[in-house]
């Protein structure tokens, strides 16, 4: 098959380092042949950016690769600095991606190139078509031409170290009929408080602290009770997904969790976890590991990915953790999660998350809540992100999807990765 963007590709690519470099990571794959000049024009904001995106671009084999500083408030000096370029590499193609820098830049960087070498090529990258816009001639689609792992994308933001915390398979074991039953707890009101009161009753103190590991590692499965709790529902396995919050009047956990460990009274040896990590499995991680098992399998058949749990960037002066990341091509998804169901807690974490995942991601980002929310406070949760520059980009995920999230992760999967 033609690649489309072989006769675009030029032998001298200029790039405008902005805040974000993965657009220009993805520009220098797209627009430079392995062998091309690439210059990277930054500002002294942008010059840490601009260094870490030659560090990668060298690790991968484009050796030719140099920088150039200049000054953003100044109209000269951007000029001159490209003219300076140009000038230095007279013979061969050469090509200006101003999708990076200011809007200053982009436009004395593009009045430099042209006047010094007329038949350049210039080009941006449309993060809302999710295509290479070449100036006056074509509008490519990118898709997923470019691969971009989300090692990659830590180490374009200086954040090489975090990958070694990312986690890239769901721990074990799985414990399909207890998360199933939690499931059916998490989606009912009046059971979901229960079980909170529940935790905060057998995993934590008075202040809110989880208890310590002596106290968490003798809890049993005769321990794990909800008040009033009926008889335990041996159907529940064979129910499955046909099973709705209506047959369930209250799920008893215990039972579900001696289906899964059949003879085993300890929770630490049922959860493989000690202290507490019990207390945040049953709080809130089985939960996560849920939802990154449905992520995988919408992306099965799905070619260049790359997902992970627990992704915990330093952004600016601040950590942040995406419960689920995962890379679709060149785009990063970042996926909030949460058993919570009301507004305040729920909107805090959605908010967060678009700002965060707009900050690793970029433009092309994507980002989801996936929480325990009823229709009407999703609805809320909704009204909360309009007018935002990318609030097409967002998505939550309530209680009413929670039994089929693969199937509306997947769908959002496939509009988020096709543009407007």
């Amino acid at each position: 098959m033609t690649d489309p963007f072989e006769r675009y590709r030029t032998d001298t690519l200029i790039l405008l380092v902005g805040g974000n470099p993965l657009p220009n990571y993805v520009a220098a794959h797209l627009l430079a042949h392995p062998a091309s000049q690439i210059v990277l024009i930054h500002s002294e904001g942008t010059h840490e950016r601009a260094k870490l995106l030659e560090q990668v671009l060298r690790c991968e084999g484009r050796t030719a690769t140099a920088l150039a500083h200049v000054n953003e408030a100044d109209p000269a000096s951007i000029f001159q600095q490209v003219q300076a370029v140009a000038q230095q590499h007279p013979s061969g193609s050469i090509g200006l991606n101003y999708t990076g820098g200011t809007k200053a830049m982009s436009v004395h960087a593009y009045r430099a190139l042209e006047q010094a070498r007329p038949q350049a090529i210039f080009s941006y990258l449309d993060a809302r078509r999710l295509s290479m816009v070449i100036d006056r001639t074509d509008c490519l689609p990118i898709e997923q031409r470019v691969a971009v792992s989300l090692d990659t994308l830590l180490e374009l933001h200086g954040l090489g170290s975090k990958k070694q915390q990312m986690k890239r398979e769901t721990p074990a074991p799985a414990l399909p009929t207890t998360r199933a039953a939690l499931l059916k707890v998490h989606t009912d009101k009046q059971q979901h408080k229960d079980w909170r009161k529940w935790c905060q009753q057998h995993l934590r103190c008075q202040d809110g602290r989880h208890k310590s590991d002596g106290d968490l590692n003798k809890l049993t499965i005769d321990d794990v009770t909800v008040p009033d709790v009926q008889a335990a529902l041996a159907q529940l396995q064979a129910w499955g997904w046909a099973c709705t919050v209506a047959d369930v009047t209250v799920p008893d956990i215990k039972a579900a969790l001696q289906h899964d460990a059949p003879g085993v009274p300890l929770l630490k040896d049922i959860l493989k976890r000690k202290g507490s990590g019990i207390a945040k499995w049953l709080e809130g991680d089985w939960f996560e590991e849920y939802v990154f098992g449905c992520v995988q399998a919408c992306i099965a058949d799905r070619a260049a990915c790359d997902l992970a749990m627990t992704i915990n960037p330093t952004i600016g002066s601040t950590d942040f953790e995406f419960d689920i990341g995962f890379m679709y091509g060149h785009q990063f998804f970042g996926i909030s999660v949460t058993t919570d169901h009301t507004k305040s807690l729920c909107k805090s974490k959605l908010l967060e998350a678009v700002v965060r995942t707009e900050q690793l991601g970029g433009a092309e980002a994507r980002c989801a809540l996936v929480c325990c929310a009823n229709a009407e406070i999703v609805d809320k949760l909704k009204d909360e992100v309009q007018g935002l520059p990318n609030e097409t980009l967002i998505r939550v995920f309530g209680a009413q999807q929670i039994d089929q999230l693969a199937v509306h992760l997947d769908q959002w999967i496939t509009e988020a990765s096709q543009g407007a």
